[in-house]
């Protein structure tokens, strides 16, 4: 239930010590220019304000969550460092001999970039998104892109058998690069594409886009590429018309799961987030 709110109450009772407010890591951000206090820490770079501050504050949470399990005496503490500033590129020597052991960030490509300049890194970088090329030592890219979704979509799918597949992609260039990532990712497989079907975005025809698909074999297999409202349209007809599976990466779902319009897309296969907050797995993080 990703839109349910919960309270620090619950979170105390259902994790122990480790929700209390003086277990956790930092909760306000820092800007470079604020004293840090002493002992090592992982700066934590992210764009808490403007256009990424709500993608930001899912990863703050994701990592204040993770802190917090972790119930390990003298962990590095996160510090939060606002970059929608502009400011932080020349803090980072300041931020190394203040004690970080690493960095998490930047989140945004172009700050992706500036970090690459910078020439007296002595910590690791997790970087939260990727640049073409090779990465310099020391640095990780984790940029969780539509292409790596896809990736790991035809691993799974290959692995459920799926060998000669058809594409359904939306007519935007975001649809066409996808659907050509995806086409080198399976040749590179030895799998079979039978062919692309392209529809309009939000078109009258959603609902009929079965009579435009090539003859599927047995071990043929769907990749619906579409957002949440088109993969509602093109579904049931899909379902109706083929007997074979059907995948989508995870963007085809809105997360959420009481959502009368969303029952359209049963048996549609995706990959999707892990974390769920579901006490009986017994994890450290559930």
């Amino acid at each position: 239930f990703p839109h349910q709110a919960v309270s620090q109450s619950f979170l105390v009772k259902h994790l122990g010590t480790g929700a209390k407010t003086e277990a956790s890591s930092s909760t306000s951000p820092a800007t470079p220019t604020d004293p840090l206090k002493p002992g090592p820490f992982i700066g934590v770079l992210l764009p808490l304000e403007g256009n990424y501050a709500k993608a930001s504050e899912a990863i703050r949470l994701g990592l204040d969550a993770a802190f917090d399990a972790d119930k390990r005496e003298g962990k590095a503490r996160l510090e939060f460092i606002d970059t929608s500033k502009g400011l932080w590129i020349p803090q980072l020597s300041d931020l190394q001999n203040a004690g970080a052991v690493g960095f998490i960030g930047p989140l945004v490509k172009d700050d992706l970039n500036q970090i690459l300049s910078v020439k007296d890194l002595r910590v690791p970088v997790m970087a939260l998104n990727e640049v073409p090329g090779n990465s310099p030592s020391g640095l990780i890219e984790f940029g969780l892109t539509p292409e790596t979704d896809l990736e790991q979509l035809a691993a799974e799918i290959w692995s459920e058998g799926g060998r000669a597949i058809v594409i359904l992609i939306p007519e935007t260039p975001f649809g066409q690069r996808l659907g050509q990532h995806f086409d080198r990712v399976w040749r590179q497989k030895g799998g079979i594409l039978l062919g692309q079907v392209s529809f309009s975005p939000r078109g009258e025809h959603l609902g009929e886009i079965s009579r435009d698909l090539p003859a599927l074999p047995k071990e043929g297999v769907i990749l619906m590429i579409a957002d949440p409202e088109d993969a509602r349209a093109i579904s049931p007809n899909l379902l109706q018309a083929t007997q074979v599976p059907i995948w989508a990466p995870g963007k085809v779902y809105d997360g959420r799961a009481d959502a009368p319009p969303n029952a359209a897309l049963h048996n549609v296969g995706f990959c999707d987030m892990p974390f769920l907050l579901a006490p009986e797995t017994g994890g450290p993080l559930s």
